[in-house]
């Protein structure tokens, strides 16, 4: 399968002020929807951790690997993302983990998006209805909710945020957060190798 155009290619453009907020538009990077069938969470977990180097956590929760984040969506249910996983890692996935967990590749329907610099989370409390403060939300927490009336999954990272946004979405996205980047400074980065 020919990978398509990342849903945030070309969408933002840097802006001057001070250094308070940098956007980083993912590209490459393998995502599923993981859902431990019924009685094989604990071997799912194992599975992972084997496969990974991480323990996906129940719950609203992130598990960090050395390339993978598994952000827990529901009881039992995940998004992972392989860093520079492409199309073909969803499939790989679903390979290890049968009999285990249904999988659904998700690379081509989501955008992700890291947010990172001091006026991230400033930026993000203009639009989402949680406690971005750090001991509120610290790292590895997550949420699924709303922002500039899109459905998105947020999570914090050792270095800012990152967002899963549907694809048809990413260019509301885009604009809703160089609207609140406004007076803050807009610095755009390339995709670079990062984790945790």
């Amino acid at each position: 399968m020919v990978e398509s155009t990342a849903p945030f290619a070309g969408l933002f453009e840097a802006v001057d002020g001070p250094p308070g907020f940098w956007v980083e538009p993912r590209a490459g990077d393998g995502v599923a929807l993981v859902q431990a069938r019924r009685g094989q969470g604990p071997a799912l977990i194992a599975r992972v951790r084997e496969d990974c180097g991480l323990a996906p956590a129940d719950g609203p929760r992130c598990a960090f690997g050395p390339a993978t984040v598994f952000v827990g969506t529901a009881p039992g249910a995940w998004l992972a993302v392989r860093e520079a996983g492409g199309f073909a890692w969803a499939a790989r996935l679903a390979g290890r983990l049968a009999g285990l967990a249904g999988v659904v590749d998700q690379s081509g329907g989501y955008g992700l998006l890291r947010l990172g610099g001091p006026a991230a989370g400033e930026v993000l409390a203009k639009g989402v209805s949680i406690d971005l403060h750090p001991k509120a939300f610290p790292v590895g927490a997550a949420a699924a909710t709303v922002t500039a009336h899109v459905k998105i999954l947020l999570w914090r990272r050792a270095d800012g945020f990152e967002l899963a946004v549907p694809r048809s979405s990413a260019g509301h996205v885009a604009h809703w957060l160089g609207a609140g980047a406004a007076g803050l400074g807009l610095e755009v980065r390339s995709t670079r190798p990062s984790v945790a």
